[in-house]
């Protein structure tokens, strides 16, 4: 494309979002439905072009279509209903003092692990919050990139939203005669300038974490289903998403019955041998993992409990799915990208934490069957998501659930009111003559110093033994009425029956 038409593509976006064409919610809900209809009726192409591009297996490529799918649905449909919206919008005003509106324009950088769900992710995303998108798809997978720009651009609104393969983020942000963005979003964002707002779909340079608290030993069907959520969440796009797990830590005292179940569940996924299932995928690309895992197995450091390295006769882009246990921190701290997946243990949760605190993994998968600990772990571990005894698929695509949030995508304007009961100050205005700053005076606080006064400790002894004073007290009063209103009773009687029984 050349600079020429790239300005001009650009300007008409520009132009759209500061007139507000795209915040109009009947416009915003027209594009949004035939979004949906362009990724509906062109579904088995994007099939085809995800699994030649990325090497999924058609389940993989349908869970990504699917879960795409289902977001612009939910945005079309469910959250932009116009009555509600209105409603909502006018009840923020009124009772909060908030109005939101769009950003402006939205830059979008696809990527290759998830050439659908990357772009049409924040692309509905903020379409819904009412921004205008130039959207950069993956020059890395082209069939993929090429059927959405063709297909986005001949149906949406081609001056609110620009769909390009062929142009790099340098060149957008390089051009000086246009306003920035208002919002850069992807997974990596490279030179970037640091005064640019920025969402990042990513768990960190480490990758996403499992923590896996000791578990009761009976729990045989929990383990079970664990181990296949681990193994899903590994081996689902051979580890290349955003939120794939990237390693386990264990208790120490069930780590053996976890990575059976994990051995077991791998079998019953891919098994024997993986390389002749339907449902393991294929590497596309260059890959560093398998001299990560070579350089690993010199150094005399882990165990490597299967896989490690592919046989001379496996078809290109095969890599067997590869479990190391007890790494060195070098290798635990690493992200693989790719179907190996580390094994540690811990002996306490203090030793958890620490080991947490030594990488850069933003997302955390917690299980355990105690309430509290999981409670305690979640807050102590310091990771901004954590996600607790569950790893769902949507985490995998997209882990803090930041890029389809539209309150990210969204200005907030705070509208404050007068107040019925205004500060003195208010109403004193210049000039100030000598009765004027006497008033003044007047208004500060009587209290020249502040003291804060502690309580007292309440005595141990009677903290102890007062509820059981208070029981015995009322023991003893109800004892005596009840004693006194028997013998009563039993005197009324007597004498009753002496003066006319007897």
């Amino acid at each position: 494309m050349t600079d020429t038409k790239l300005l001009a593509h650009l300007k008409s976006v520009h132009a759209a979002a500061e007139d507000g064409t795209t915040s109009y919610p009947r416009f915003i809900q027209d594009q949004l439905i035939k979004l949906y209809n362009i990724l509906s009726e062109s579904r088995d192409e994007l099939l085809q072009a995800l699994q030649a591009d990325t090497g999924l297996t058609s389940a993989e490529a349908h869970f990504e279509l699917a879960e795409t799918l289902q977001l612009v649905k939910r945005f079309a449909i469910a959250e932009l209903d116009y009555e509600k919206w209105n409603k909502g919008r006018e009840k923020a005003l009124k009772e909060e003092g908030v109005s939101r509106r769009g950003k402006g324009v939205c830059l979008l950088l696809g990527n290759a692990a998830a050439p659908v769900y990357s772009v049409i992710g924040p692309l509905a995303t903020a379409m819904a919050a009412g921004n205008a998108v130039v959207s950069l798809l993956s020059s890395e997978t082209k069939a993929v990139s090429s059927l959405l720009e063709s297909k986005l651009s001949a149906r949406l609104d081609r001056f609110a939203y620009f769909f390009t393969r062929s142009s790099s983020l340098s060149e957008i942000l390089s051009i000086s005669s246009l306003p920035s963005p208002a919002l850069v979003v992807g997974r990596t964002l490279p030179s970037l300038p640091d005064t640019l707002p920025r969402i990042l779909n990513t768990s960190g340079s480490s990758g996403s974490t499992v923590l896996i608290d000791r578990l009761s030993p009976n729990a045989h069907q929990n383990i079970a289903h664990l181990a296949r959520l681990i193994v899903r969440g590994k081996f689902h796009a051979l580890g290349r998403l955003p939120g794939s797990v990237a390693r386990v830590l264990v208790h120490e005292e069930s780590a053996g019955v976890v990575l059976d179940a994990v051995m077991q569940a791998l079998k019953e996924a891919y098994g024997v041998d993986a390389a002749l299932s339907g449902d393991y995928g294929r590497m596309r690309g260059e890959w560093d993992g398998e001299k990560k895992v070579r350089a690993e197995r010199e150094k005399g450091e882990g165990k490597v409990v299967c896989g490690g390295a592919k046989g001379a006769k496996e078809a290109e882009g095969y890599f067997p799915p590869t479990v190391v246990e007890q790494p060195t921190l070098t290798f635990l701290r690493q992200d693989p990208a790719g179907p190996i997946l580390s094994f540690a243990t811990f002996a306490s949760h203090e030793h958890a934490l620490v080991l947490l605190n030594k990488m850069d993994s933003q997302t955390l998968f917690l299980f355990s069957n105690d309430p509290h600990n999981l409670d305690y772990l979640a807050v102590e571990a310091g990771v901004p998501t954590v996600y607790m005894n569950d790893i769902p698929v949507s985490a995998l695509y997209e882990p803090a659930r930041n890029i389809t949030d539209v309150s990210n995508y969204t200005l907030t304007t705070r509208v404050i009111r007068p107040s019925h009961a205004p500060s003195p100050t208010s109403k004193l205005f210049a000039p100030f003559p000598s009765s004027r700053l006497s008033a003044l005076s007047s208004l500060f606080p009587r209290e020249r110093t502040l003291k804060f006064v502690r309580a007292k400790h309440s005595n141990s002894i009677l903290r102890v033994f007062f509820l059981q004073g208070v029981f015995i007290s009322v023991g003893t009063i109800l004892a005596c009425l009840l004693g006194t209103t028997g013998y009563g009773a039993y005197l009324g009687f007597g004498y009753l029956r002496r003066r006319f029984f007897v």
